[in-house]
């Protein structure tokens, strides 16, 4: 899980600073390297609902509303704190510095982000385009329990066939 990490760092790195290099071959690298590490996110998800479910199996009879809980404060509140303070200085500083930060976001760009629906609303994905991935990691914990269940009742083939029909069902939505 480490190394899937460490793809996504690089993914993030080559994609949002710019690179170029007259020794085309460089720019070709980088081209490759972005694209494999951008791959790995996938690798970084699965790998990431692994180590839950193993970590739930191994604590044994869980309850739900204090795994909720805990992932509230590990990761929830965190990003609340993140998108909140990142649209409060982008905004002071568009109005401190104007013609260096041209870009500022109205209220209902931080409602996207503070409600999980900013994939749906293209203005706000400026504010923090790297959070692209929290609707996804809520959907996933809201999912957890009850793919969880269908594990323990009916066996790795029915949540195969459940997983891939969510999977679909999401990209198709």
């Amino acid at each position: 899980r480490s190394l899937a990490i460490l793809a996504v760092v690089i993914h993030h790195w080559l994609l949002f600073n710019p690179y170029s290099s007259s020794v085309r071959i460089f720019t070709n690298i980088a081209d490759l390297i972005q694209t494999l590490a951008g791959t790995v996110v996938h690798l970084f998800f699965i790998l990431s609902g692994c180590g839950l479910t193993v970590s739930y199996f191994k604590k044994g009879a869980v309850s739900w509303r204090e795994w909720a809980k805990r992932r509230f404060r590990k990761i929830v509140a965190p990003y609340l704190i993140i998108v909140t303070a990142t649209f409060v200085l982008a905004n002071f500083m568009n109005f401190i510095f104007p013609n260096a930060v041209k870009t500022s976001f109205s209220p209902f760009s931080l409602l996207t982000y503070l409600t999980y629906t900013r994939n749906f609303y293209s203005p706000g994905w400026g504010l923090n385009p790297t959070l692209w991935f929290m609707p996804v990691i809520i959907g996933l914990y809201i999912l957890f329990p009850f793919l969880v269940r269908t594990l323990k009742k009916r066996g790795p083939l029915l949540l195969l066939a459940i997983s891939v029909l969510i999977t679909y069902g999401s990209l198709a939505a």
